[in-house]
């Protein structure tokens, strides 16, 4: 490929000194001395000449002109002046011939018939052997008179006038060279990055370039090289900062490989400024493997311009912490039992993904490309992300400590549950789960997203899991809160609970459709409190839970539950809306463990009784059939040992502050968001640390898009 090299170096600033005589006429009127304008500096090749067009003002009468080359490697052999001026002012024309490699600055000096002087510089560079042309090639007059001091909106324009366009047709190189100047080093303070090299990745890891601002430079000179042509001081150019402009047969211009798609473009002089440059950058990934160890991950950053192939249980140890850039994309091998591949970030360990709407973290099968190469209801194919913690739990009977299903139980990385019920385990936002669920065992998978006694002090928001084999995102334990999830297409439960949860959940919606369902007791909820020994210990599981959608797609399979709330569980369910399944709201009633057949002690039904379980402000529609709201309380059941005074109990207290009433949900993109008027009426007040919201379900009536919009696989699906 030829290689195209040109100079487009910011003009050199020039310098007039002016003698200046005084000395009157012979009438008594001072005369000015006399003046040269508009000199110009030059570059050109080894022994090509160049003139230079100098405009001068005698008043005093032009007397004589002389040239001197301040280096014989700019004229050794021949420098001639060639001036007439017949009045007062006009053009003086330099011929100089340049012979040698080098730079030197040709002084032109002017004096009057009053023997008055002016002098003016041009540095002339001579460019080295083998590289074309000097300068910018030339503009003509009229080009420059449309675009200079105004804009062209897209670079080959910007090429094309130039004169560049051509040259790059078939994918040369321009490089660009970045200012080192205070508006290009407040982008890099903005965007943390140190120079242009870890802008342009930073940039490849935001999906959209912002700033960038340079000449094009001759891209076979170094940047000291570069600097020493230009005349210019060091620190107005930064020397390890450059990028790459090319084209490909059809035209298309490219930044490093990133096609410019609209650009604010100026040009001045010949030079190119590249402004508010809207880039589309291209996959530029590695595949890095990061391959189990006891050693774990260390404390690193993952960065969005790699994708990362998790092969085998990668932990994050104790006292390391994980940071995952905005954008990054983390893909599990396939593999069941000891093969399983997933990501744990054990007890002391942290991980600090803070992803955003516009670059969302994804975790997902190696065979996923994002592009359609897996489909929307395949499962099982990797694990998953376990994040496990300090927090309390009710696992008394194993010192409040336990292993995490999923995990070998000969690793003790995968003990979870302490004392601090603050620990923070890290940053959880804008993170897409899909596809996972290996099975490690008889009755044993790995979740979407598991929490293991994780406490307070840990962000978790904006989750999504999809089309996981096993539950969506279980807690066991803990005390962390958790807003704007979604779980859609998994095959068991949507959102499950256990042994001793009690953090806020807002803002979530389960989406089950009969095809995806696995389990033979799946429940859009399933609220548990403690395991066997440990069901009538505190601390209670009593989770909070406002803002929820529980929907499910009618078909074949049923449903058994919306919510499944048993083995002493308690929980707060306000201002949410379930629909459409096919079994009733449970609450599982036993007397079997203590106490006696009146107060059901271990029974969420005691967690009823004692105000500890509250379903108060939501609506729900066609739950077990029902549809009239004549029949609210057949929508509702005590679930094992079930009588009438018990039956009436749960009735009373579901029909007192709850409604039967069709949400009119909508179709394709608005799914989830329902229109009756119900859904903005008889709002439940919330606990402490909730946000009181002027509507019921996880999606604001009112709001253009919901939470989930342009960045879920579940929004994609949607909106098809």
């Amino acid at each position: 490929m030829k290689r195209f090299s040109i100079s487009l170096l910011a003009m050199l600033g020039f310098f007039a000194t002016v003698f200046i005589a005084c000395d009157p006429d012979d009438d008594g009127v001072d005369i000015l001395p006399p003046t040269i304008s508009d000199p110009s500096d030059t570059s050109v090749d080894p022994g090509s000449t160049v003139t230079l067009s100098f405009n001068v003002t005698t008043p005093g009468g032009f007397q004589s002109s002389s040239v001197v080359s301040s280096d014989d490697a700019v004229a050794t052999a021949a420098v001639t002046t060639n001036l007439t001026v017949d009045e007062e002012s006009g053009t003086l024309v330099v011929t100089v011939t340049g012979v040698a490699e080098g730079q030197s600055t040709v002084t032109l000096t002017v004096t009057d018939q009053e023997a008055t002087s002016a002098t003016a510089d041009v540095v002339v560079t001579v460019n080295p052997e083998g590289t074309t042309g000097g300068g910018p090639p030339a503009v003509s007059a009229a080009v420059l008179d449309t675009i200079d001091g105004g804009s062209l909106t897209v670079l080959s324009d910007a090429l094309e006038a130039t004169g560049l366009f051509s040259a790059l047709a078939d994918a040369d190189e321009i490089t660009l060279l970045a200012p080192n100047n205070d508006a290009f080093t407040a982008l890099l303070t903005e965007l943390g990055v140190a120079n242009l090299t870890e802008l342009v990745t930073e940039l490849t890891q935001d999906g959209v370039i912002s700033v960038l601002q340079g000449h094009v430079i001759p891209d076979s000179l170094g940047a000291a090289e570069v600097i020493a042509a230009a005349g210019q001081a060091v620190g107005t150019l930064n020397p390890d900062a450059s990028i790459n402009i090319t084209t490909d047969d059809d035209g298309n211009v490219f930044v490093n490989g990133a096609e410019v798609l609209t650009t604010d473009i100026q040009i001045a002089n010949g030079i190119i400024h590249i402004i508010d440059s809207v880039i589309n950058l291209p996959d530029l990934s590695e595949e890095i493997t990061v391959t189990a160890s006891a050693e774990g991950v260390g404390t690193t950053t993952w960065t969005a311009n790699n994708t990362y192939i998790l092969d085998g249980l990668v932990f994050v140890n104790d006292g390391q912490t994980l940071t995952i850039e905005p954008g990054t994309v983390i893909k599990g091998k396939p593999g069941q039992g000891g093969g399983a591949s997933a990501l744990i970030v054990a007890r002391g360990g942290t991980i600090e993904a803070p992803g955003t709407a516009e670059n969302p973290i994804i975790f997902t099968a190696e065979a996923d490309d994002l592009n359609g190469s897996v489909t929307d209801d395949q499962r099982g194919l990797w694990g998953g992300v376990i994040i496990l913690g300090n927090a309390t739990s009710n696992n008394n009977d194993t010192n409040g400590e336990k292993n995490i299903e999923g995990i070998p139980t000969e690793d003790t990385r995968g003990v979870y549950g302490g004392t601090d019920d603050a620990d923070d385990s890290g940053t959880f936002t804008y993170v897409s789960i899909r596809h996972g669920g290996s099975i490690i065992g008889e009755e044993n998978e790995i979740n979407g997203l598991t929490l293991g006694a994780v406490g307070s002090g840990t962000i978790i928001n904006n989750i999504e899991v999809w089309a996981n084999l096993d539950d969506g995102i279980e807690f066991f334990g803990g005390t962390v809160n958790a807003s704007n999830l979604l779980v859609a297409y998994c095959g068991d439960d949507g959102l499950d609970t256990d042994e001793g949860y009690r953090g806020n959940v807002q803002k979530a919606i389960v989406w089950h459709t009969s095809a995806t369902l696995r389990s033979d007791d799946p429940s859009a909820m399933e609220l548990d409190g403690g395991v066997g020994a440990n069901e009538t210990v505190e601390p209670f599981s009593l989770p909070n839970f406002a803002n929820l959608t529980l929907f499910y797609d009618e078909g074949d399979n049923d449903l058994t539950n919306a919510v499944n709330i048993r083995d002493n569980s308690g929980a707060s369910i306000y201002n949410s809306i379930a629909i459409n399944h096919d079994a009733p709201f449970a609450v599982e009633r036993r007397t079997d463990i203590g106490g006696t057949a009146a107060d059901a002690v271990g029974s969420s039904f005691e967690r009823l009784t004692e105000g500890q379980l509250v379903i108060s402000g939501n609506l729900f529609f066609n739950i077990n059939g029902v549809t009239d709201p004549a029949n609210l309380a057949d929508a509702f059941a005590v679930q094992n040992e079930s009588t009438a005074d018990a039956e009436t109990t749960l009735e009373t207290a579901i029909a007192d502050n709850n409604a039967l009433v069709d949400p009119a949900f909508g179709t394709g993109a608005t799914k989830f968001t329902p229109s009756a008027e119900a859904v903005t009426t008889e709002l439940a007040t919330l606990p402490e640390g909730m946000q009181m919201l002027n509507y019921k379900g996880a999606v604001d009536p009112a709001a253009a898009s919901p939470y989930f919009a342009n960045w879920t696989k579940t929004w994609e699906v949607i909106s098809q």
